[in-house]
């Protein structure tokens, strides 16, 4: 017997008037379920009779214990050793060795048996990563004054400069060897940069041309530091970030000289949305064309290997589209079926419901024979996927059938709005909670659009609401720490307060300049606290009489944004003006 077993002993006799096991017990069975010896006395009117059983359980069978996953690095290799006794042993490659040698990653299963069962045990080998190749680039030469920064970029190991230090970057300000040493658990990489003293101006090079696909931006590095930069839009940032196409210049110089390059970006492209629509059913004889709206750009490849812009359906099957191009892979796929051709019987109107929802559809007849598009014959059935469904009801006269297209509304609104903004002084951004689906929005502020300007700090909270669903999120908009204030040229001035009250004092907003400026042109906005543009203009006299829509707007706070090209002493300039004003009456 094995252990926590329990068997009943049943003398085969006959005739016995009594029972008496060595317990004392009296019934004609007994149940064993421990080791010892087992006795039973039977008696009669004709004498006694006695027979002695010795019971002995097996232990059970042992757990089996691999160990905890494990991960090793590449080249490495983990043995696994059972050292259970009297147990056949069992590895998932058929194998019956004690051992087990894991050289491969992946899942590795074992169980040992004895006559009293089985157990098993699972365990996963899975491998580090290598330590990266490290390349710190060709020499570099180092004008006085400059400063080269080194920035491998490479995540997950530990760094080690020549003079000690553990930082991702070293700042390098004189002739030196620059080594660095990343390590990770398997293993190391060393690499040594030259840095030398010359005289020459910087080299600049932006690199070959960047094309990305709509909807991302490109950043544009200098890789280059100690050096004053100069981008075509008069920014200084040692590096450069557009959401549009164009054609980018930096120029930079320090104390040894100067250079530039030039890039071209272009933004264009959006990745394949092939859309063949529902599942759908056809009756027999009908055709069903399906199109592709790719561009030129996108590759199309149907089902069949075919590569037209349409396809012609006139057999029952899966269809597919795939379109692939620069930006992307795509692909949809429809699901046609026939059936005969329908007869005047209406299963109701077509309907959209919520996830989780169903409506039931009945049969209006039960004197024909039934069939659903799912194959069933019940007068009654549910309807809660989205698609097509039809009823065929059949006699000797002839088929009828009907059908009612089930959709669901998916559409489930998304907010990936920043939990929390720095805002400076002048600052005027827009909160975008836009989904790609009609959906109905609502601020805080009470605005309804599905963007929202802001011109302030303060907790601003969206909510987005489609048929099935409703998403919030509340956005901290918090003066910012860090602010740099734009230098305003001294010969510009902007009041901060006027009174459109028409007693010919102070009625207008505008900018006024110094005799030595010559303004080229202007280009300016007035936004109300939630927002909304209530005045533009770009007249070289930028002023507001304090209406919008023919009437004077309420007294408070209203923030601008005014772009001035102009030129001082023969120099082109540009500015870019914000703040607030006060409306008072």
């Amino acid at each position: 017997l094995c252990l926590g077993d329990m068997v009943s002993l049943n003398p085969v006799f006959s005739n016995v008037d009594s029972w008496l096991w060595h317990d004392g017990s009296t019934l004609p069975s007994y149940t064993v379920s421990t080791d010892g010896e087992i006795s039973v006395q039977v008696v009669n009117a004709c004498g006694s009779a006695f027979d002695t059983l010795i019971a002995s359980f097996l232990p059970a069978t042992p757990l089996l214990d691999l160990g905890p996953d494990t991960a090793v690095c590449s080249g490495q290799s983990v043995t696994l050793i059972i050292t259970t006794p009297n147990v056949d042993i069992l590895w998932s490659d058929g194998s019956d060795d004690p051992s087990f040698e894991l050289t491969n990653p992946g899942m590795f299963f074992a169980s040992i048996t004895n006559s009293c069962g089985t157990n098993a045990d699972t365990i996963i080998l899975s491998f580090l990563p290598d330590v990266p190749p490290l390349d710190l680039g060709p020499d570099q030469s180092l004008c006085l004054g400059e400063i080269i920064t080194v920035s491998p970029g490479i995540n997950n190991v530990t760094y080690l400069w020549q003079d000690g230090s553990s930082d991702v970057l070293y700042n390098a300000n004189q002739q030196e060897s620059v080594i660095l040493t990343i390590t990770n658990q398997c293993g190391a990489s060393t690499d040594t940069l030259e840095i030398f003293e010359s005289t020459q101006g910087p080299q600049i090079d932006l690199g070959s041309d960047i094309q990305v696909c709509e909807g991302e931006s490109v950043t544009i590095s200098s890789g280059i530091s100690g050096v004053t930069f100069l981008w075509q839009d008069g920014s200084n940032a040692s590096q450069f970030t557009t959401p549009v196409s164009g054609t980018f210049i930096l120029n930079v110089s320090n104390n040894c000289g100067a250079d530039a390059d030039t890039i071209l970006v272009d933004i264009s492209g959006i990745p394949p949305t092939p859309f063949l629509g529902p599942d759908t059913t056809l009756c027999e004889g009908v055709s069903l064309t399906l199109f592709s709206f790719a561009d030129t750009e996108t590759t199309i490849s149907w089902q069949d290997g075919s590569s037209s812009a349409s396809f012609i359906v006139i057999n029952p099957g899966t269809y597919t589209l795939s379109e692939s191009s620069r930006c992307g892979d795509a692909a949809d796929t429809m699901i046609v079926a026939y059936l005969d051709a329908p007869d005047p019987f209406s299963l109701g109107s077509d309907t959209t419901l919520c996830p989780g929802e169903s409506i039931t559809l009945v049969s209006p007849s039960t004197l024909f024979d039934m069939l659903w598009q799912d194959g069933s014959s019940q007068q009654i059935i549910v309807a809660d996927q989205p698609l097509t469904y039809s009823l065929q009801l059949s006699n000797d006269c002839g088929t009828e059938m009907d059908q009612l297209v089930v959709d669901f509304d998916t559409r489930v609104p998304v907010l990936n709005l920043a939990p929390s903004i720095a805002w400076c002084e002048g600052d005027i951004f827009n909160l975008d909670a836009a989904q790609s689906f009609i959906a109905d929005y609502l601020w805080s502020t009470g605005a309804t659009s599905s963007s929202l300007l802001i011109s302030s700090p303060g907790l601003y909270a969206i909510d987005v609401t489609t048929l099935c669903h409703n998403i919030s999120q509340v956005i901290d908009v918090y003066p910012g720490t860090d602010c740099v204030v734009p230098e305003v040229h001294t010969g510009i001035a902007i009041p901060n307060v006027f009174s459109p009250n028409g007693d010919g004092i102070n009625d207008l907003f505008g900018v006024s300049f110094g005799s030595d400026l010559q303004v080229v042109s202007m280009k300016g906005t007035i936004f109300d606290r939630w927002g909304n543009l209530v005045y533009g203009s770009e007249a070289l006299s930028f002023n507001w009489d304090g209406f919008f829509n023919d009437e004077l707007v309420m007294p408070g706070v209203y923030a601008y944004v005014i772009q001035v090209d102009y030129t001082v002493d023969g120099v082109a300039r540009k500015q870019v003006l914000y703040g607030d004003v006060t409306v008072v009456r």
